[in-house]
């Protein structure tokens, strides 16, 4: 089954709209302070819409799936000092941010530099992409130290001790809160 998902987060520092086309497990690092909470689902069958020969001004659409697909819609909630975690999606994820702000992260990014989304800006998440959203909190760090590289480490979590003066580690206790901001 191909399933349609679609996400709307609320928050103390950001909340963001967000649907895929297709959802499934992917390898992923965890998330902290990112909370779904579910709106609605259903199923719409094996989808083939082509509305381009009655397109309006530029606008048109083609949607196809291959099998019975499922639409979802739910409210996501990032706490401050929240992060989702490194993920990708088998599909696209349409986005909006509802209320705050985030920085989203694209791990192909050699740079890893973010992208900050205020309430009211959207954006879409390519498929397969690997990727991480932080609340604004993050941003602050990284404008506050200096850095271009954030990195949250959460408990028991393994990463490398090479120096990077253009990194900062947040690390996070077993609570969620952040515990220590170390550059480098």
């Amino acid at each position: 089954m191909i399933r349609f998902y679609s996400t709307a987060t609320g928050a103390l520092t950001a909340a963001l709209i967000a649907s895929t086309l297709f959802t499934a497990p992917a390898l992923a690092t965890p998330g902290s302070g990112f909370v779904p909470s579910p709106i609605v689902s259903g199923n719409f069958g094996t989808l083939g819409i082509n509305t381009s020969k009655d397109k309006t001004d530029k606008w048109g659409l083609i949607l196809k799936t291959l099998d019975s697909t499922d639409i979802s819609s739910d409210r996501l909630t990032v706490q401050a000092g929240g992060y989702s975690g490194w993920h990708a999606h088998p599909g696209p994820v349409f986005v909006t941010v509802t209320q705050g702000s985030i920085v989203w992260y694209n791990g192909s990014d050699p740079l890893c530099t973010g992208k900050p989304y205020s309430a009211g800006q959207s954006f879409i998440e390519d498929a397969y992409v690997t990727h991480n959203a932080t609340s604004e909190t993050g941003a602050a760090i990284l404008q506050a130290t200096h850095s271009s590289i954030l990195r949250w480490a959460t408990p028991g979590m393994a990463m490398t001790m090479e120096y990077s003066a253009s990194r900062v580690t947040v690390r996070v206790g077993d609570d969620g809160r952040i515990a220590g901001v170390n550059c480098g």
